[in-house]
């Protein structure tokens, strides 16, 4: 009778995979996706559904409900994960290096923690002062993706 420990190996050595290279990951995707959308004009109809939300309605100034939110979570959950990852594996476990800290258990958790206050730092602030903090998101990813077209800039700065 065959042995399960090797697919058992074989999904843990996947995962281990995935897990270790989550940041490279991440960024490739996003930034295939962001070439994609700036290089490609003819593709923009499609990855425009990744980068912003649809169904805007002009007379309410809000945004619908519809399908293709799916995509544009799914976007904010990997360029997330890979913000995260970086900043975790690049920035603040070399921090907890440097203070000192040597078990990989309390280097992990000092990362995670600092990773928390990183984002409540930026995110809680940012809600507290927006009014509507969905679109300032897309006027600041428009300027990114439009690469910052001082028309397009005027025009929302006046508005």
């Amino acid at each position: 009778m065959p042995s399960k420990t090797p697919e058992r190996k074989h999904h843990g050595s996947l995962a281990t995979w995935l897990f270790e290279n989550q940041a490279g990951i991440s960024f490739s995707l996003v930034g295939v996706l962001i070439l994609s959308h700036i290089c490609l004009p003819s593709i923009r109809p499609f990855t425009s559904k990744f980068v912003t939300l649809g169904h805007y309605n002009h007379i309410t100034g809000k945004y619908g409900a519809s399908s293709d939110d799916f995509l544009f979570m799914s976007f904010c959950v990997v360029l997330f994960t890979g913000l995260r990852a970086g900043i975790m594996d690049h920035v603040l476990v070399p921090l907890a290096r440097r203070w000192g800290v040597t078990k990989q258990k309390d280097m992990t958790r000092f990362a995670e923690q600092a990773w928390l206050l990183c984002y409540y730092n930026v995110f809680w602030p940012l809600g507290m002062v927006c009014q509507d903090p969905v679109s300032r998101m897309l006027f600041v990813l428009e300027f990114l993706l439009t690469r910052g077209c001082s028309i397009s800039i005027a025009t929302r700065l006046t508005s």
